[in-house]
């Protein structure tokens, strides 16, 4: 049975520069094998390359739209 993981790549507001952004990395067994963006803040990039993980994401799930969640 596959289990799913959630892991938060920051837990502030769009001001927030110490907690990051509010954005979540789904994936199965590691985030290597791929993962997929729930919201996108600007500090998520960021927090991707510093784990070598900017070139494995396989999509982005946009809950709502405003200038804080991009990438």
């Amino acid at each position: 049975m596959m289990s799913i993981k959630l892991e938060f790549l920051g837990c502030g507001a769009g001001f927030s520069v110490g907690l990051g952004n509010n954005n979540v990395m789904i994936y199965d067994d590691t985030p290597e094998n791929g993962y997929w963006l729930i919201d996108c803040g600007e500090t998520t990039r960021v927090k991707l390359v510093e784990r070598g993980l900017a070139d494995k994401c396989l999509g982005v799930i946009v809950t709502h739209i405003h200038g804080d969640h991009r990438m």
